[in-house]
């Protein structure tokens, strides 16, 4: 074998072992970007949380942020590609290897050099092909005696878990409690231009639903915000009708009404305008309370000897002194309700689901109303008034029949009385008052019960 046939296999053997380097350190650095991309995705996909929780307040900060993300992936990607994809030169490799086992030091780029050197056209002085050859040897000798994972070690990539593991366990919490916020985010890096802030146009209504009377008039109010809203429509359907689309009256620039004189029924509604929609709200109707039936328990005061009585409807007649008891039966539960005596005297009812207690004691002849409160805070709107009317009640009368002139007595006669009492509806008791000494004085005469008249 000739000295230059010599010197080609003995760099090829060099050779080779370099581009085996060459090769295990592109597999590690492209196993580092790998990790590498991945825990940075991991951290801007995380950190999409703060786009979406701030756009409210800083509405381009979504389209910086996509956009921020974006070019940082792309530096990223460009960086790791070069890295992976550029082949190491072998003077490169040279120098790699000899940093790494000081033994080697020179021996590497030295042989490289004089290889170059013995491929140039001969000239006087050149070292001898036999001589690099024996160099370019012993170098491949020495570094074919080295382990690839001496020279490259794949344990130095597991240091980069240290940011992709907390970053995967990270993003896959938040994956866990919101699963589409994957697709979200996405589409915030891959298309940063649809997070550019939309004119929107919000509609605010009021009532936003109600609970209204039958027959009541309803007042529907609606304020845009946003640019050129000139009409608003409000759209009314009840349950299994057609929907009925109605232009709203305009107040003042972006805001508008429309009033329905009477509520019949129950309905839904909303107000729309040709780039958008409010909710849907509803209108609940209901009757007021009212009185359905009235009943008046009356019990006489005892010394009119007249039964306890009932009678249906609130108009009566009593004597002074007569305790009503009053039962009412309202058209539908009620949360309260009043006896009203004038506009400040008011006794409260007990209530349970639509019917309702109290008592009314008769002083005087008068009126009174029953007003009722359902859960909703409506009251009767025109509650009759009832008549109380006084019974007359005479005073008793009393004829003393004998003695019927003054006598002249010494005081020691009995002296018989013979007298007359009488009342419309009873006596209880008589009492005879006398004078004696200058001094007012009575004795019981009788006590009676359910007596109209003695003699």
């Amino acid at each position: 074998m000739t000295p230059t046939e010599d010197l080609h296999r003995d760099y090829q053997r060099l050779s080779r072992f370099l581009r085996g380097i060459g090769l295990r350190l592109q597999l590690r650095a492209g196993i580092e970007f790998l990790f590498l991309f991945l825990s940075a995705l991991g951290v801007i996909l995380a950190g999409s949380l703060s786009a979406f929780e701030l756009r409210e307040h800083l509405a381009y900060y979504p389209l910086i942020y996509s956009l921020f993300a974006a070019l940082s992936l792309l530096l990223l990607l460009i960086f790791g590609f070069r890295r992976f994809l550029k082949a190491p030169s072998q003077e490169a490799l040279g120098r790699f290897l000899e940093k790494k086992f000081p033994r080697l030091r020179d021996d590497i780029t030295n042989s490289l050099a004089l290889y170059h050197e013995a491929e140039k056209p001969p000239r006087s002085g050149q070292i001898s092909k036999s001589l690099i050859s024996a160099q370019l040897r012993k170098t491949a000798q020495e570094v074919e005696a080295l382990k690839a994972g001496q020279v490259v070690s794949f344990r130095a990539v597991l240091r980069h878990l240290k940011i992709l593991l907390p970053s995967l366990i990270a993003f896959l919490l938040v994956v866990a409690f919101d699963p589409h916020f994957l697709d979200r985010s996405f589409a915030l890096l891959l298309r940063p231009l649809s997070n550019l802030p939309v004119k929107t146009v919000t509609i605010k209504v009021e009532p936003q639903g109600a609970i209204v009377l039958r027959q009541s008039a309803l007042v529907i109010r609606a304020e845009a915000e946003g640019d050129g809203v000139e009409r608003l429509f409000l759209t009314l359907w009840t349950e299994g009708s057609e929907p009925l689309r109605l232009q709203m009256a305009e107040e003042k620039k972006g805001r508008f009404s429309h009033r329905i004189p009477s509520v019949l029924s129950s309905f839904h509604y909303q107000v729309s305008a040709e780039e958008a929609k409010s909710p849907i709200y509803a209108v609940r109707v209901v009757d007021p309370p009212d009185v359905k039936a009235l009943r008046v328990h009356l019990v006489p005061p005892p010394y009119s000897q007249l039964q306890p009585e009932t009678r249906e409807g609130g108009d009566f007649e009593a004597l002074l002194g007569t305790a009503v008891n009053l039962e009412v039966e309202a058209t539908k539960e009620v949360k309260e309700g009043k006896i009203a005596l004038g506009e400040k005297s008011e006794i409260l009812l007990q209530v349970r689901g639509n019917r309702l207690k109290g008592s009314l004691p008769v002083f005087s002849a008068s009126r009174y109303l029953i007003k009722l409160r359902d859960e909703h805070g409506f009251e009767n709107p025109h509650p009759a008034q009832y008549s109380i009317t006084i019974i007359p009640d005479q005073s008793p009368e009393v004829e003393l029949i004998s003695p019927a002139k003054d006598l002249e007595v010494t005081g020691r006669e009995v002296l018989p009385l013979v007298y007359q009492a009488r009342d419309d509806f009873g006596l209880m008791a008589i009492k005879l008052s006398y004078q004696m000494g200058g001094l007012e004085r009575s004795i019981m005469v009788k006590s009676l019960i359910d007596v109209r008249s003695i003699a």
